[in-house]
């Protein structure tokens, strides 16, 4: 999927399909942000998205780029 299509999904809450198959769903954010540094003890990695469960800004385990995007719905 391209960035550009993603990053209008961002901080609304989605369900994505990785390629390969795994659904995530949660709020979307990118692991350069404010949110994610603090939660990630001061980590980012620019072009890379993670998703937030239940509108929280828990710890997040499953980052990916926009190219590892199959599908995305929003909920």
């Amino acid at each position: 999927m391209q960035r550009e299509k993603l990053e209008t999904y961002l901080g609304k809450n989605i369900k994505v399909t990785l390629f390969d198959d795994k659904k995530l769903i949660g709020k979307l954010t990118r692991c350069d942000s404010k949110e994610w540094k603090n939660a990630n003890g001061g980590y980012s990695q620019k072009r890379w998205y993670s998703l937030f469960p239940e509108n929280t800004y828990d710890n997040c385990s499953v980052m990916f780029r926009s190219s590892h995007v199959k599908k995305i719905e929003l909920i």
